[in-house]
């Protein structure tokens, strides 16, 4: 989570936005749990709790999972699962190289 909060300031300047999707904390004392993780962690990117039926909508093999979209929605490199940082800044360099070249 610290490098996600590195990677989404570092990444702003660029129009991008780093978003979590807490998919477990699906009742109030989760919620809890999950605010206190993140603050405990230092993360101040933006951080949701997964709406119902996000599991159709993106669905995951494994936690975490990161998934990359333009602003049309679009995904636009495939999901990176599991805890794998060292692949997020070749994604989101991917990602970019890509929307430049559209």
């Amino acid at each position: 989570m610290p490098e996600l909060s590195e990677l989404a300031r570092e990444y702003e300047k660029n129009d991008c936005r780093i978003v979590g999707i807490c998919t477990d904390a699906d009742e109030e004392d989760m919620v809890e749990l999950a605010k206190e993780i993140l603050e405990e962690k230092g993360v101040d990117y933006l951080n949701l709790a997964a709406p119902e039926g996000v599991d159709d909508l993106l669905p995951t093999n494994s936690l975490p999972c990161s998934f990359f979209f333009d602003s049309e929605g679009r995904m636009i490199v495939e999901p990176i699962s599991g805890a794998h940082v060292e692949e997020y800044l070749p994604a989101l360099n991917a990602a970019l190289a890509q929307l430049g070249a559209e």
